[in-house]
Parts: structure tokens; sequence; C-alpha cells
């Protein structure tokens, strides 16, 4: 019983590392959403502007797919931890009620 409680307070801890990894990149995901807005305003101002330096148009561009393909990377990233969190949680509730029923069982003798 005393391995299986810390069993289960290891598998807690890393429930919590994994759950900082997931704000972590939510917070990653935010700026990187933000940057892509910035590119995007720059891209319109710059359109706008006419004649504008093409290159850097351009460039611009390049910049906000990449932005954009790496802003989705990261979503997605996202979304699998927190299954992954919510998945060992669970496991970690059907151990405790596991153990729980263990431990009734011994009182039982």
């Amino acid at each position: 019983a005393e391995r299986e409680s810390r069993s289960l307070r290891a598998g807690v801890h890393g429930l919590r590392e994994q759950a900082g990894g997931a704000s972590d990149l939510e917070s990653k995901n935010a700026s990187l959403a933000e940057e892509v807005t910035r590119l995007r305003s720059e891209l319109e101002e710059a359109s706008k502007g006419g004649g504008g330096d093409l290159a850097m148009v351009d460039v611009m561009e390049q910049q906000l797919v990449r932005l954009s393909g790496l802003l989705s990377e990261r979503e997605e990233e996202i979304e699998q931890l927190k299954l992954t969190v919510e998945r060992e949680c669970l496991e970690r509730g059907n151990l405790i009620a596991e153990l729980s029923r263990a431990r009734q069982g011994r009182k039982n003798m």
C-alpha cells in the first residue's frame, strides 16, 4: 500500500509538470498569435502604400505563413497535452478508487 501511495504521488507530480508545460505552450501560443496579428497589420499597411518595397512585403508574407503554421502546430500540441492530462487524471482516479477498495478489503479481514 505504501508503494502504491508513493507511485500515486509520483503520478500526481508528473501530471502537474505536464499541466505546467501546457500553460507554457499557451503563453507561447498567445505570443505567436500577437506576432501574426502584428505582421498582418504591417502587411496591410505595406500593401496600401502602393509602390512600396515589394521585397519587404514578400518577406513579411513568408514570415506570416511560417508563424501561422507554427501557431497551428502549437495549438495542436496544447490540445494533445490537455487530452493527456485528462487521461492521466482519469487513470489516477481509478487507481485511487482501487487503492481504497484494497484498503477497505484489508480492514474487513
